[in-house]
């Protein structure tokens, strides 16, 4: 993640400027007090930092906080190089080819004579410490090493005098005099005036300091990112409330579908719940013995959905159930339980999700069995088959030797339910014009009675013609309502 603005400014200045900045301080020093091979020494030191600090600062695309774990490290070892570079141009300062601190001059006078025995004369700088305490020095000519004994208390311009020194270095007789600079303390400025416990504490405070900048930056950079995310996190929130609003309210609705439902008296229950009910009305003799056959059996198809109107219609027109006979003989044969199960199973074989609905009425034990289909475009549909007309026709014949007019029994029996809590059952042939409410049921109690005059009334054979053609068409037969009162509904899916 890339940053700008004033902040993102101060992090650069602070992973990037501050490092290169004490690099060229602490070269710049080097270079002045050291030769050559002793700045290059420390550059290389400080490249090693550098690179650390480079790799994490790479795979702080990866990981946040290795840029500033890398930087530390940087820190670190560029720091804890300073004392032992201190350490190690004081100890080989005296090179031959390092002239700003140690000298070799030939004698006054005129160039040395290999054969006399004048001394050569050299210089060596060491600090105000080693001046009051003493120190040992180590200095070079012509490729041969001499340790030098400064004894304590010194002071500029003081001459230790290596006596045939000249023997071991040009093999030749003389000394080697020797003349001490103590160097100044104000002009070393910076770390190497500290001794070296010194500048390890002070690497290792730097160590700690940047650390510390470090995680406040890491902590800095993350809250600027978590807000960068704040718009898009509010706005999936808004989306997220907004989708909640909507199951809100489609729950409100639910709930008041349910309490409809509660209110009608109908319950909703899974199909494996269905209690044994029978389908014969032969079983209820309890000394024949029963099987599975006798009992209602649901089988449902996975893949079943739910119809339109049409299709449910369309479908019962197809379906035979309604063909079959409800109990042939007195208290023998099917009852309404085998046209249910029948056309529940048929339905759900051409793949219309069907349901077995069980109506118990007021004061009895007994209770009528039908089926419910929720239709896509209409909602809740009540079904029943049962091969029993329940009919009240009505017969007028004018002249018995020639023909006798008949309506309310058109001899089918697939026939929509009006079911209510409260009140009876109703029924109507499908197809006719009217709606599913209980209401219009009602309607159509109140058009039957008008039909009924009409015939009653009518003199012609054109008349009665006319009104068996319209009664049947718009009517259908007239069943009766039952004679028992709904006290609940049990839908089984």
């Amino acid at each position: 993640m890339i940053l700008w603005g004033p902040f993102a400014w101060l992090v650069w200045i602070v992973l990037y400027g501050i490092p290169v900045l004490l690099a060229w301080l602490y070269l710049k020093h080097v270079a002045q007090r050291t030769g050559f091979w002793y700045t290059l020494h420390a550059l290389v030191f400080l490249m090693l930092g550098g690179t650390v600090w480079f790799i994490a600062s790479w795979l702080g695309t990866m990981f946040v906080v290795a840029p500033f774990i890398g930087y530390a490290l940087a820190v670190f070892v560029a720091s804890a190089s300073i004392p032992i570079l201190s350490r190690t141009y004081r100890d080989w300062w005296c090179n031959e080819e390092d002239r700003q601190d140690v000298s070799f001059a030939p004698p006054r006078g005129g160039d040395a004579d290999p054969k006399s025995h004048q001394p050569v004369r050299c210089g060596v700088t060491i600090s105000a410490e080693e001046a009051r305490s003493g120190t040992r020095k180590v200095i070079h000519r012509n490729g041969k090493s001499l340790e030098v004994s400064v004894p304590p208390g010194v002071t500029t311009g003081n001459v230790v005098r290596l006596t045939n020194a000249l023997e071991i270095t040009d093999e030749r007789p003389g000394a080697i005099l020797v003349e001490i600079r103590i160097r100044d303390t104000a002009s070393q400025g910076g770390i190497f005036r500290m001794n070296a416990k010194t500048k390890i504490t002070l690497a290792i405070l730097i160590v700690l300091l940047t650390g510390a900048v470090a995680i406040l930056l890491n902590q800095q950079l993350t809250i600027a990112g978590l807000e960068s995310e704040i718009p898009a996190y509010q706005e999936q929130i808004a989306d997220l409330e907004s989708e909640l609003q909507t199951y809100q309210t489609q729950i409100a609705d639910l709930e008041s579908e349910l309490q409809g439902y509660r209110d009608t008296g109908i319950r909703i229950h899974d199909s494996e719940d269905l209690p044994r009910i029978f389908k014969y009305v032969d079983v209820i003799d309890l000394e024949k013995g029963l099987e599975d056959s006798d009992y209602v059996s649901l089988v449902n198809n996975t893949n079943a959905v739910n119809p339109t109107f049409d299709q449910l219609m369309s479908f019962l027109e197809q379906d035979s159930t309604d063909t079959y006979t409800y109990m042939e003989g007195y208290l023998i044969g099917r009852i309404c339980g085998w046209f249910a199960e029948r056309v529940h199973n048929n339905a759900e074989q051409a793949g219309i999700k069907a349901a077995f609905v069980a109506v118990n009425f007021v004061d009895t034990r007994t209770g009528h069995a039908l089926n419910a289909f929720n239709t896509v475009d209409r909602g809740l549909v009540f079904i029943d088959c049962t091969g029993k007309s329940f009919g009240r026709a009505s017969l007028r014949p004018i002249d018995p030797s020639i023909r006798t007019y008949k309506i309310g029994d058109t001899r089918r029996k697939n026939k929509i339910a009006y079911i209510d809590r409260g009140r009876p059952i109703g029924w109507i042939n499908i197809g006719m014009p009217y709606g599913l409410d209980y209401s219009e049921y009602e309607r159509w109690q109140s058009d039957v009675d008008a039909m009924r005059r009409r015939f009653a009334e009518a003199d012609t054979h054109e008349e009665l013609s006319q009104i068996v053609i319209e009664s049947n068409s718009t009517l259908g037969s007239f069943f009766a309502a039952s004679d028992e009162i709904v006290e609940s509904i049990e839908i089984y899916w």
